[in-house]
């Protein structure tokens, strides 16, 4: 097996994104032209397809292998094909995440209950996904 310079390796890689991305670009651009039903009912499929290409953006992959995916037409469509269809851990992770949300929000407003003694009804916390103005408080409503 010959050794690939890290260079050719980043080089290809690289290469590979940029024909993901391109895939991601058309996809999306057939979808616009779609009615909005398919629109609506392409929307975890298109998900997917970011999530893929996003990932490929820090991903190396082996010489042989980028290589590979570079020779498909669509390599993109190849890889999203892979996705199991139905029942995934996905919402496995959803429930993770809301019960640790949930438990992160409680000590957030145990903290600041106890802090301020229960009379603010706005908690600040820093916000990262959204640039409106809500995005760095947490609104309580009175104690239940």
């Amino acid at each position: 097996m010959k050794k690939i310079d890290e260079e050719k390796l980043e080089e290809l890689n690289g290469q590979l994104f940029e024909k993901l991305a391109e895939d991601l670009k058309e996809y999306k651009e057939n979808l616009l032209k779609s009615p909005r039903i398919t629109i609506l009912e392409a929307r975890y499929e298109l998900t997917l397809r970011e999530d893929i290409v996003f990932c490929m953006e820090e991903l190396t992959l082996p010489f042989e292998q980028a290589a590979a995916l570079l020779r498909l037409k669509h390599p993109l469509d190849f890889i999203s094909n892979g996705w199991p269809v139905g029942e995934t851990n996905h919402m496995d992770f959803i429930q993770r995440l809301i019960e640790t949300r949930a438990a992160d929000a409680q000590t957030l407003v145990e903290r600041h209950e106890s802090q301020k003694g229960g009379k603010s009804h706005a908690i600040h916390f820093a916000g990262k996904r959204s640039k409106s103005k809500a995005a760095g408080s947490l609104h309580l409503s009175p104690k239940l």
